[in-house]
C-alpha cells in the first residue's frame, strides 16, 4: 500500500529502491536468524563484535579504510562517529540482544515499524503528503503488529480445552 498507492499494478518506486528493498530483507532475515544458535552459546556483544568486524573485513575489500579523502573535516569526521555508533552499532547490538529474549520472528516483525516510522518522519520533517492508500499500508503494518503480539495460542488452548464452549 505504501509503494503503490493502492493500484498493484504500478509501483510508485523505482527500480533501484526495490531492489535495495529486497535485497535489504534478505539482510534482515540473515541478520536475524544467523545469530540466534550463536546467542546460545556466546553474550550478545560478543555476536555483535564478530559480525561488525567480518562485516568492516569484508567492505574493506570495497573500500578500504586507508582510502581517506583529502578535504574530510571535523564536522565531517564527527558525523561518520555519530553514524557509526548511533546508526549501526548502537541499533545492531539492541537488536541482537533482544534476539536473546525474543522469538526470531517477533523481531524481525517489530523491525517492520522502521519504514513506518521513516515514512512518518518524512511526512513531518520533509513535508511529505502520503494519500489515503499509504495512510492504509501504516494501519495495516500497526494492526499487524498488534495480531502478532496476542496470546493466541493461549486463547485457542483455553477455548478448545473448556467443555462449555465445545
Amino acid at each position: 500500500m505504501l509503494i503503490t498507492n493502492g493500484n498493484i499494478n504500478q509501483l510508485v518506486v523505482n527500480s533501484k529502491a526495490l531492489f535495495w528493498g529486497i535485497l535489504s530483507a534478505f539482510g534482515l532475515a540473515g541478520y536475524t536468524l544467523i545469530p540466534k544458535p550463536l546467542l546460545e552459546k556466546q553474550s550478545p556483544l560478543v555476536v555483535v563484535a564478530w559480525g561488525l568486524l567480518v562485516g568492516g573485513t569484508a567492505e574493506n575489500f570495497f573500500h578500504p579504510i586507508w582510502y581517506i579523502q583529502s578535504q574530510v573535516s571535523t564536522k565531517d569526521w564527527t558525523i561518520m562517529v555519530f553514524i557509526i555508533i548511533a546508526g549501526t552499532l548502537l541499533p545492531y547490538a539492541l537488536y541482537v540482544m533482544s534476539l536473546s529474549q525474543l522469538k526470531p520472528t517477533t523481531a524481525s516483525l517489530l523491525s517492520t515499524i522502521e519504514p513506518m516510522v521513516a515514512t512518518l518522519l518524512s511526512v513531518t520533517l520533509l513535508h511529505v503528503h502520503l494519500r489515503m492508500f499509504q495512510v492504509l499500508g501504516i494501519l495495516f503494518i500497526i494492526s499487524t503488529i498488534f495480531l502478532i503480539s496476542l496470546p493466541l495460542e493461549r486463547i485457542f488452548k483455553k477455548r478448545l480445552s473448556d467443555p462449555k464452549i465445545n
